[in-house]
């Protein structure tokens, strides 16, 4: 996931993947750094002559609204909304096992997310067929 940001890997993140779990978010020690009180994310507004931040602003797959101010904060703030999208258009691939394997693998949560050992076992490692219908062992 490229990106220049931490706030922007976020977003590409939640884009494709899904929002972080609500207990995450409150365990966290540093989600007030990308996101506020309510959950959005968000980032301080970058120089508008910096080349770099406006390459960063039209490169990302990010909307980003201006105005917003933390709370007992008189900067303004940019509430990064990420771009909806699913694996499967961002892999390019019509392998549902595939895009399965990797969906489990980039689960948020780590309780969620199989070990390497479990990973091994997922039906498209154990299943699946090269092109040339050439079982896989």
């Amino acid at each position: 996931l490229q990106n220049d940001t931490i706030q922007g890997i976020l977003a590409r993140v939640i884009g494709i993947i899904g929002p972080i779990p609500e207990h995450m978010m409150k365990r966290g020690k540093l989600v007030g750094n990308y996101f506020t009180r309510e959950g959005l994310l968000y980032q301080e507004p970058q120089d508008e002559n910096d080349k770099d931040a406006s390459r960063t602003h039209s490169q990302s797959n990010q909307s980003v609204k201006h105005g917003h101010k933390r709370e007992g904060d008189n900067n303004k703030i940019q509430i990064l909304i990420p771009k909806v999208t699913t694996l499967k258009h961002r892999l390019k691939t019509d392998d549902a096992n595939f895009i399965d394997f990797v969906r489990s693998l980039l689960e948020i949560d780590p309780e969620k997310r199989p070990t390497a050992k479990e990973a091994m076992k997922h039906r498209w490692l154990t299943e699946s067929k090269y092109q040339d219908g050439l079982l896989q062992y």
